[in-house]
């Protein structure tokens, strides 16, 4: 894995070659070299740590599955949703089918959560690396991202003859249950990619500094960048998307990064504080670059972008911190509460509403659907690229109360 990793780094390199005079580009890339060494993490430790992913991930499947089989059959849960007969949610079918129909529920939403990796792993792009210590790289996340899509097809299948047995007996109780265990899968691939982050983020190697993050991060987006601007694929808008988002995941690195807070005690609070938004402030610093890029009407412009990432990198690599914030933006404790506040608002809008529609004047039968309607939608929007509050509740609205009494 290292000797692949050298190869990769050295071509990276080339590709900023125009904009590093060639004695300090050698020594550029054997930093990058060095960093990469020093911050790797063994590949039996990946193995298994892929392998944790893989039994969380099924165990979230399960445990959202069967909850959300208990509580459609949980009278006073059904009959609280919204305004929901129990006789119309009743599911009829043995719990053994309600389960299996769940579980397909369940993997077709962790399927649309996973649908780019299994895309690029069916076509052969992400395939495990052959190292000298294993004989394969994370195969147990490669096998079960390459088998996945058969198996929810199969129990997909199977949840739709279950649906076409018992849909008329209880169709409310039906929708319920599919759109708790479709959340559920979808929640259950978010939650096993942000547990195998935190194991790679909270068990990082002994020796790996406070900037390698950084460098490692900055190092990858801008040289892709430059990769494009050489080919002219900067115009393209597939490559500029591509660059826009190997940019936020740079920055996301960089900002949960827990490496620099090792050297702090858990009473250091405020010291620990101090530090998250040193690094936050990096993190908005390469976000505002990656929104740049979709505005970037010219190769001048583009060139600026890169420039100005190439300075970045160059600036972490050498450990120049003072460089590094030069031109960040402040960030306060105020502005990232009002930014978690802005994110969660709409969906805070709308179970609001979930709650008060029914009890409004003119509600008609149609308020328990619209509730579980707003709930759902509610923790779509928590997603993000999801839409506003105000259309969903004025359509709700429109759904729930007649013509006239309308506000």
């Amino acid at each position: 894995m290292l000797r692949e990793r050298r190869q990769e780094i050295l071509l990276r390199t080339t590709w900023i070659g125009g904009e590093i005079p060639d004695a300090r580009l050698r020594q550029v890339a054997q930093s990058v070299i060095a960093v990469m060494e020093r911050s790797t993490i063994h590949p039996h430790l990946e193995e298994r740590w892929g392998r944790m992913q893989v039994a969380f991930c099924i165990a979230l499947l399960i445990l959202g599955s069967s909850t959300a089989v208990y509580l459609v059959n949980f009278r006073e849960f059904v009959e609280s949703v919204g305004a929901i007969k129990a006789t119309s949610a009743t599911l009829k079918r043995p719990i053994g089918e309600q389960m299996v129909a769940a579980l397909g529920f369940a993997l077709v939403g962790l399927t649309i959560q996973l649908r780019r990796a299994i895309w690029r792993t069916l076509r052969g792009e992400i395939r495990p690396r052959r190292t000298d210590e294993v004989q394969k790289r994370n195969l147990t996340r490669h096998t079960f991202t390459f088998i996945l899509p058969m198996i929810s097809a199969q129990f997909a299948c199977y949840a739709g003859l279950v649906l076409h047995r018992g849909f008329s007996d209880g169709p409310a109780g039906w929708m319920i249950l599919g759109v708790l265990t479709l959340a559920s899968g979808y929640g259950a691939g978010k939650a096993s990619a942000a547990f195998l982050d935190y194991l790679y983020r909270r068990r990082a190697a002994d020796t790996e500094e406070i900037l390698d993050t950084a460098t490692i991060s900055l190092f990858y987006a801008t040289t892709l960048l430059f990769l494009f601007l050489h080919t002219d694929e900067y115009l393209d808008r597939r490559a500029r998307l591509i660059a826009r988002k190997q940019a936020y995941y740079a920055a996301l690195d960089i900002e949960l990064n827990g490496t620099p807070l090792k050297y702090t005690s858990a009473g250091e609070k405020e010291l620990r504080r101090s530090i998250k938004m040193t690094h936050a402030r990096i993190a908005a610093r390469i976000r505002e670059h990656a929104e740049a890029l979709a505005g970037a009407h010219s190769k001048e412009d583009y060139k600026k972008i890169c420039d100005s990432m190439l300075g970045g990198f160059l600036a972490a690599l050498e450990g120049n911190m003072e460089a590094l914030l030069k031109t960040a933006p402040q960030i306060t404790r105020l502005s990232r509460l009002s930014k978690i506040a802005r994110h969660v608002a709409p969906a805070a809008v709308m179970a609001a509403f979930a709650g008060i529609i029914p009890l409004l004047p003119g509600a008609g039968d149609a308020a328990g659907s619209v509730r579980v309607l707003l709930l759902a939608t509610a923790a779509l929007t928590l997603i993000p690229g999801s839409s506003s509050a105000r259309a969903t509740v004025e359509g709700a609205l429109n759904k729930a109360i007649p013509g006239p009494q309308k506000p």
